[in-house]
């Protein structure tokens, strides 16, 4: 089945950015919490997959703006699923007309003092479950989206500790069923055969790349969902799409990588935590800005700011990393030469980010 890609779709790098995906793991964390009691009955697919189990702090990921969720049709009837879903919408998760029958929308306040942050979450099931419906059905308007794959999500999984800020404020620790890289690539092999997101490929690139003991153990943990046709087929989408240097995989990963490389987050980001962990603010500034001289236009350094501001070390300060934040957010509105107006997307919105 092939899945329509509407034009607000993201399909490049910049249009990931910190603020969202940090919203999108409080409400994952909120999930968590709210749905304990459904452990075992759904777990977390998607692009949240990647940064769940293996974010690289020298190769991060470019985060997810939505959060996905695989609902197990044999251990959910009907009656349960609507218990779930009505569990959600008893915290502030809502149907909009403008937006798919399958989602809800968790609205997070922002931090930055910004605007408001709409997280979709999207509740999916296996294409082949066959399940009883209620007519009418017990929750008006709304029906989980059928999605080749999704069976290897409740069957392939593991339990992830996640700890952060909930929605609405205080700090909480949880456990979430994450599907696991195999299962996730089955799925991205579907996803890749039957629609244009340039994510997609990127997706499947961060997972071989970044996978624990390389491609080796990613092949030997992908052997027993081999077992699994739907499985297999989703790996064959893969080989058929990632067949050549310049065929279709490789190349949507180049685009998207080329954009997150100019508009992307800093690499000097990533070695300036550490030189925080290690004991050093000079160091950490000093990272930074050779970040900044390698490659002007690939970094942020506002976004590398916060992410220290907000980074668990010793030697943080909150109001300096916070100050510089706004200052480069103040000079990214002027072009380093001839003070004209910089009109570039990010910058502004970096600016309204960090600026009073």
């Amino acid at each position: 089945m092939v899945e329509v890609i509407s034009a607000s779709e993201p399909q490049s790098a910049a249009d990931y950015d910190d603020r969202t995906t940090a919203a999108v793991k409080s409400v994952l964390i909120e999930i968590g919490q709210v749905l304990g009691g459904f452990r075992g009955k759904f777990a977390v697919i998607g692009g949240a997959v990647p940064w769940l189990l293996l974010d690289n702090e020298e190769m991060p990921h470019v985060g997810s703006l939505d959060v996905d969720l695989s609902l197990d049709a044999e251990a959910l009837d009907d009656g349960e699923y609507a218990t779930l879903v009505e569990a959600l919408m008893g915290h502030g998760y809502a149907q909009r007309k403008d937006f798919r029958r399958f989602q809800l929308i968790r609205v997070v306040p922002a931090t930055d003092g910004g605007s408001p942050i709409d997280v979709v979450v999207d509740f999916l099931m296996p294409r082949e479950a066959d399940i009883v419906k209620n007519s009418p059905p017990i929750i008006p308007d709304f029906a989980v989206q059928k999605a080749d794959g999704a069976a290897l999500a409740t069957r392939f999984y593991q339990y992830v500790a996640i700890d952060g800020a909930m929605p609405d404020g205080g700090r909480n620790r949880v456990e979430i069923a994450v599907c696991s890289i195999p299962a996730l690539l089955a799925m991205k092999g579907y996803a890749l055969q039957n629609r244009l997101k340039q994510k997609d490929a990127y997706d499947i690139y961060y997972c071989v790349r970044n996978y624990p003991g390389g491609p080796g153990a990613l092949a030997e943990a992908c052997r027993p969902l081999l077992a699994h046709d739907i499985a297999q087929r989703g790996y064959d989408y893969i080989a058929g799409k990632f067949d050549r240097v310049d065929g279709f995989g490789p190349d949507r990963v180049r685009t998207l990588r080329a954009r997150h490389e100019r508009f992307g987050r800093p690499h000097g980001g990533a070695v300036a935590a550490r030189c925080l962990r290690a004991g050093g603010r000079v160091a950490a500034r000093a990272a930074l800005k050779v970040g900044r001289m390698i490659s002007p236009r690939r970094s942020n350094p506002a976004g590398a700011y916060e992410r220290l501001a907000d980074s668990n070390c010793p030697h943080k300060d909150h109001r300096l990393w916070r100050s510089m934040a706004r200052s480069w957010a103040d000079l990214m509105l002027v072009r380093p030469r001839g003070g004209v107006p910089n009109t570039d997307a990010r910058a502004q919105r970096t600016a309204r980010r960090y600026l009073p």
